[in-house]
């Protein structure tokens, strides 16, 4: 069963059907690949796959593929994005962007009048830097990985994240 995110249209569908047949085929050549379904994205992603040469010649393939999908957009259609991450490349509407949902529920969940005390958002891919560019200065932002960035701070790895983490985790106050 494919879940498609519930406000999405006929026209939405389309787009997805083509990315999704255009990402199939990748994966079905590099078989230790996968293809992730998102509310506003499909995601392939070919870290695990053995020859890391030849899944970088095909995501650079696959993102020419689903550039002259985009292309092929009529005006009236929804116009997406596509993304070369750390090992993934991602097809989105351009409509949808993690800055300014996150930006969303964070002033949703105030308006409602319960705040978020602090707010940590991390991220080791292109799609994440929309989030960091709107994130307010008392927001803590973590960009993973190499490469340049909009946040604050820097984990050179996810490991160093996690330790990162439990530290905070060992300063907080115990619950009672």
């Amino acid at each position: 069963a494919i879940l498609v995110d519930g406000g999405a249209g006929a026209q939405e569908e389309a787009w997805r059907a083509a990315t999704r047949e255009t990402m199939e085929g990748f994966a079905q050549v590099m078989p230790e690949s996968h293809i992730e379904e998102k509310a506003s994205s499909l995601v392939w992603h070919y870290r695990e796959v053995t020859d890391q040469a030849s899944a970088e010649e095909a995501a650079d393939r696959a993102a020419d593929s689903l550039d002259h999908l985009s292309c092929d957009q009529p005006v009236d259609q929804p116009q997406i994005r596509i993304t070369r991450g750390h090992k993934i490349v991602e097809v989105s509407c351009r409509k949808a962007r993690k800055g300014p949902s996150m930006r969303r529920i964070c002033e949703d969940k105030a308006l409602f009048g319960e705040p978020f005390l602090s707010v940590l958002v991390a991220g080791d891919d292109e799609s994440d830097e929309s989030m960091f560019d709107v994130a307010p200065p008392d927001f803590l932002t973590v960009k993973v990985g190499p490469g340049p960035s909009h946040a604050r701070f820097r984990a050179e790895a996810p490991s160093d994240l996690r330790a990162f983490l439990w530290q905070l985790l060992a300063m907080a106050p115990a619950a009672s």
